[in-house]
């Protein structure tokens, strides 16, 4: 039987996702729920989290390692954004535990400034980047990634380490089209 080392959690403003992960990084089980941190009503975070894992507790629930905007002002607990640069040793370095939540903890969201000093931020696309790091052979150079979703985001990496990204209204701005305008009646195929 496998065992089961940690749950890492992506808890945006919409979904919830649960991972059960194993002692050598694989996934074991996962979960989805609807209970994005804005869908959750009266229900407090740590009630929702356990009614979508407790089965996974079975000797003890292992350590959770949350990341998303679960970790913002309006989230179960805020997390400072760590700044550009950063390399994954200064994301770990920052990662909090969860007040009154033993073994929860939580990933920080990042934020960069552009040359004309306007602030950009991101909670959970920096541990897929990270992660994308991780399978890559080896960091070399110069790389950009784009992360498409409502908020693109377009990002530059260097080595082994996030230098810079922007974000990119798209996908909302496609939204509000398709929803709220004149355009929108046109659309046959409303899925980009």
């Amino acid at each position: 039987m496998t065992r089961k080392n940690w749950i890492g959690v992506d808890w945006g403003i919409t979904n919830l996702r649960a991972y059960l992960m194993d002692t050598n990084g694989q996934i074991c089980d996962q979960r989805v729920s609807s209970k994005g941190m804005m869908h959750c009503g009266n229900t407090p975070f740590a009630d929702v989290l356990d009614d979508l894992v407790s089965d996974w507790s079975g000797d003890g629930r292992p350590p959770v390692l949350m990341c998303g905007m679960i970790g913002s002002r309006q989230g179960w607990h805020e997390t400072a954004y760590v700044p550009c640069p950063v390399d994954h040793n200064g994301l770990r370095d920052a990662i909090e535990p969860v007040p009154g939540a033993d073994g929860c903890f939580m990933v920080p969201g990042i934020s960069c400034r552009d040359d004309r000093g306007h602030w950009d931020v991101m909670r959970s696309e920096e541990t897929q980047i990270f992660g994308l790091l991780s399978l890559l052979d080896a960091p070399a150079g110069d790389r950009v990634v784009c992360l498409p979703g409502t908020h693109t985001k377009w990002v530059s990496l260097s080595g082994s380490g996030l230098r810079h990204f922007e974000t990119a209204m798209t996908g909302e701005i496609f939204s509000v089209l398709c929803g709220s305008s004149i355009l929108g009646t046109l659309m046959t195929d409303r899925n980009p």
